[in-house]
C-alpha cells in the first residue's frame, strides 16, 4: 500500500518526467526548423520558383503517404525559454509552495499518527518462551496399585507401560512414578534399601529401561521420586553405620541418650506419628534421629560423603534418561545443628506431632543451599531441561523460597498444597483466598504447580464429595500454571479403609479397571489379597469411557481444553466472588477469552457475568461442563448477564478477540 507522502513523491516525479519530456519536445523542435533552413538554402531559388503552384500541392498531397517519421512530431511542446518563463510566473510558484506544504504536512501527520499509536495501543504481546515443563500437566502414579502385569498380586513397572494409551488418552504429558526403588516396603516403599536399583515386586532395571524406552516413543516424560531424607534401616550404609564402620559412622545422626533401660532423648522432637524422633540401637548404644518411622533413619546431609553419595544416585537415574527428580520431603533435609527444643504449641496435645512448631527439623537454612546444588547437577545434563520438584509442607510465603533467589537456583516446580485444603464446606470465597495467597506470593517469572489430590491423605472424591468432585479437577486443570492429578481421581476412586501407619493406604488401593470389584476390577488375575473399593462397581475406566457424564469424561475433556494456546500462555483474572460462585477469567491477545465459573457453595446461584468483561462481550459460546449440569449444552451460546449454577455445578464458556479500533 502507497503511503500518502509516498504518493506526493510519485506525483513530483511524474512532473519532473513530463517536464524532462517538454525541455526534450522543445529542443527536438528546434533542431528539424536548423535542418529545414539548411535544406532550403540548399535549393536554388530559380528551381522554387520554377515549381508551379499545382506541383507543390501534388508533392504536399505526395508527402502525405509517406511513413511518419517524415512527418514532425504532432505535439513538439514548449521551447525551454518558453517553460522557463511559465515557472517564473506567481500562479506556478504558489503551486510549487502548496503542493510542498501538503508534502511535508502529510508526512508529519503520519509520523504523529504512528507515535500516537504506538504510545496509546501498544503492540499485541508476543508469546512468551516457555520449556517443557512450564506447559505440563503430570499424572501421578503409585506403581504397586496401577496394573499387575505377572499376575503375583502386586503392580509393576510393564503393567504402568500397558497402560501408556490410556494414559496418553487423558491429555498428560508427564507420568511422575512413585517409590520403586528396593525396599522391606514398610512405608510404601520410601523406605529405601538400595537407591540403584529396582524392587523385584515392580521388575528389574531392564524393566524400567524398557517403560522409560516406551514413555519417550509416546511423547511423553517420566520425572521419578527422589528420597534423599532417610533410608531403610536395612539399607547397607545404616547397617555399617551401626557397626561404626569409619567410612559410615557419621552417615546417620547419632547421639548419646543415655542407655535403653534409663533414657535421656536429646531434646522434644516428635517423629510424624507423635512418638519420640530418637530411636535407641542396643548395638551401638546411641540413639539416632528419625522424622518418620524408627526403620527410617535419616541421613546426615552434613556430611559431604552422604552429599557425594546422593549426588551420584542423582546422576546415576539421570544417565539412564529420566527427566527429572520429585525431591521428597524436600523441607526435612536439615535439623538445627544445636539439636534445640521446639517450642510447643499445644502443651495438653502430649504425642501429637502439630503441638511442637517445628522451626528447628524443617525448613533450614541448608536445605536451600542443597537444592542449588542438584539444581547444578540437573542443569550439567543441558537442553531439554532436566527438572526438579519438591515436596514440601508449609505456606505460600514457606513455598517462595524454594523457587531459588537467582534464575537457575532452586526447585523448578515447587509443589503447591493450598487446593489439597478444600473441602466440601469450602465456599467460593474461601476458594479465592487460598489461589490468590499462593498466585500472589509466586515469585516473578515462575510457574506454580497445583496438587489437588495426594498418597498420603484421602482421595479427593471422600474429601469434597463425588458431587464437587468435577468443579475442583476445572480448577486444577485451568488455572495458570502447572496441574498433578493423582491416579483413580479421573474416574472418581473414593478413598478405601485403611489401619496402616498413618492412614497411608486411604488413596492407594487398586485402580479400577473395571466393574467387577470382585475379580480385583481389571487389576490382576490374583486377586487372593487384594481388597478393592466396592466403588468398582460404579466408578471405573470401562464404564466411564462411554458415558459422556461421567468423571473421565469431564476429566478428560478439561484436560483437551487445557492444551489451548489460552490456557498454555494466557494471563489470569479473577472475576465474579461470591459466598457459592468462582470464577476466573483466562485471556491472550489475539486469542479467545475463556470465563471459568464454578458454584462450591450450597445454594443455586444465577450471576450477571457481564459486568466484568472488559472488552464489552456480552454472547459467550459453551465449551466445557461438569458431568451433572442440564441447563447447558456444549456449543450452545448463552448470555453473559444470565449464568445460572447449582451446586458443584461448573461451565467453561469463551468469546471471540475482540480487535480494538483504533482510528
Amino acid at each position: 500500500m502507497i503511503t500518502l507522502p509516498g504518493y506526493y513523491i510519485i506525483i513530483l516525479y511524474t512532473s519532473y518526467s513530463s517536464l524532462q519530456a517538454v525541455c526534450t519536445s522543445g529542443k527536438m523542435s528546434n533542431n528539424q526548423e536548423n535542418v529545414k533552413d539548411a535544406e532550403s538554402q540548399a535549393t536554388s531559388a530559380d528551381d522554387v520558383t520554377a515549381l508551379s503552384t499545382s506541383e507543390q500541392k501534388v508533392k504536399i498531397s505526395d508527402a502525405r503517404d509517406f511513413t511518419s517519421k517524415e512527418l514532425p512530431p504532432p505535439y513538439a511542446g514548449m521551447g525551454k525559454e518558453m517553460v522557463l518563463h511559465h515557472s517564473g510566473t506567481p500562479g506556478w510558484k504558489r503551486a510549487r509552495k502548496i503542493l510542498l506544504l501538503v508534502f511535508w504536512g502529510s508526512w508529519v501527520a503520519l509520523l504523529g499518527s504512528v507515535i500516537y499509536i504506538t504510545v496509546t495501543h501498544p503492540r499485541c504481546k508476543l508469546r512468551p518462551s516457555m520449556q517443557w515443563w512450564q506447559k505440563t500437566s503430570f499424572y501421578h502414579i503409585y506403581p504397586a496399585t496401577y496394573l499387575d502385569s505377572d499376575g503375583d498380586g502386586s503392580g509393576d513397572l510393564n503393567g504402568i507401560k500397558s497402560k501408556l494409551d490410556y494414559i496418553k488418552g487423558l491429555h498428560v504429558e508427564t507420568i511422575w512414578l512413585g517409590a520403586f526403588y528396593k525396599s522391606p516396603l514398610e512405608d510404601y516403599g520410601y523406605d529405601v534399601s538400595d537407591y540403584r536399583d529396582v524392587d523385584g515386586r515392580y521388575g528389574s532395571l531392564e524393566d524400567f529401561d524398557g517403560l522409560l524406552e516406551q514413555i519417550h516413543a509416546e511423547g511423553l516424560k517420566l520425572v521419578i521420586d527422589f528420597i534423599p531424607n532417610h533410608s531403610s534401616d536395612k539399607h547397607t550404609w545404616f547397617e555399617r553405620s551401626v557397626a561404626r564402620d569409619p567410612l559410615y559412622d557419621n552417615y546417620y545422626i547419632w547421639r548419646d541418650c543415655g542407655t535403653q533401660t534409663n533414657l535421656s532423648l536429646p531434646n522434644n522432637w516428635l517423629s510424624i506419628s507423635g512418638d519420640p524422633a530418637w530411636t535407641y540401637h542396643p548395638i551401638r548404644g546411641q540413639c539416632y534421629f528419625h522424622q518418620y518411622l524408627p526403620s527410617m533413619p535419616d541421613l546426615n546431609l552434613r556430611n559431604e560423603d552422604v552429599r557425594v553419595e546422593l549426588d551420584n544416585i542423582l546422576r546415576y537415574w539421570l544417565d539412564r534418561g529420566v527427566d527429572g527428580v520429585k525431591v521428597d520431603s524436600a523441607d526435612r533435609l536439615f535439623e538445627d545443628l544445636y539439636l534445640r527444643d521446639e517450642v510447643s504449641t499445644n502443651p495438653s496435645a502430649v504425642k501429637d506431632y502439630d503441638s511442637l512448631h517445628h522451626n528447628m527439623t524443617r525448613n533450614q537454612p541448608e536445605v536451600l543451599d542443597m537444592l542449588n546444588r542438584w539444581r547444578g547437577v540437573l542443569d550439567s545434563y543441558g537442553s531439554p531441561d532436566r527438572i526438579m520438584v519438591t515436596d514440601t509442607v508449609g505456606s505460600p510465603g514457606d513455598l517462595k523460597d524454594y523457587y531459588g533467589k537467582t534464575r537457575n537456583g532452586g526447585a523448578h516446580l515447587p509443589l503447591n498444597h493450598e487446593l489439597v485444603q478444600v473441602t466440601n464446606v469450602t465456599n467460593g470465597i474461601a476458594i479465592s483466598e487460598l489461589i490468590s495467597g499462593s498466585l500472589d506470593n509466586l515469585p516473578e517469572s515462575s510457574t506454580i504447580h497445583w496438587m489437588l489430590g495426594e498418597q498420603n491423605g484421602h482421595r479427593v472424591a471422600s474429601r469434597v464429595g463425588l458431587d464437587k468432585l468435577d468443579i475442583l479437577h476445572m480448577l486444577l486443570l485451568l488455572l495458570p500454571g502447572v496441574p498433578t492429578s493423582y491416579y483413580g481421581d479421573e474416574i472418581g476412586m473414593t478413598s478405601a479403609s485403611s489401619s496402616t501407619y498413618l492412614n497411608r493406604g486411604l488413596s492407594r488401593s487398586v485402580m479400577q479397571w473395571n466393574p467387577d470389584y470382585q475379580k480385583c476390577s481389571g487389576f490382576s488375575t490374583n486377586c487372593s489379597n487384594i481388597l478393592v473399593n466396592p466403588s468398582a462397581a460404579t466408578y471405573n475406566v470401562q464404564n466411564e469411557t462411554v458415558d459422556l457424564s461421567s468423571h473421565l469424561t469431564v476429566f478428560r475433556n478439561l484436560t483437551e481444553l487445557r492444551l489451548e494456546d489460552t490456557f498454555v500462555y494466557g494471563e489470569f483474572a479473577e472475576h465474579i466472588v461470591t459466598e457459592n460462585i468462582y470464577s476466573f477469567r483466562r485471556y491472550f491477545d489475539g486469542m479467545d477469552t475463556y470465563l471459568v465459573s464454578i458454584n462450591a457453595g450450597d445454594i443455586a446461584e444465577t450471576v450477571d457475568m457481564s459486568t466484568k468483561v472488559v472488552d464489552g462481550s456480552t454472547q459467550a459460546t459453551v465449551v466445557a461442563l461438569t458431568g451433572n449440569v442440564t441447563e447447558y449444552s456444549l456449543d450452545q451460546e448463552v448470555d453473559l448477564s444470565e449464568i445460572k449454577l447449582s451446586p458443584g455445578q461448573g461451565v467453561v464458556v469463551s468469546w471471540p478477540y475482540v480487535i480494538k479500533q483504533y482510528l
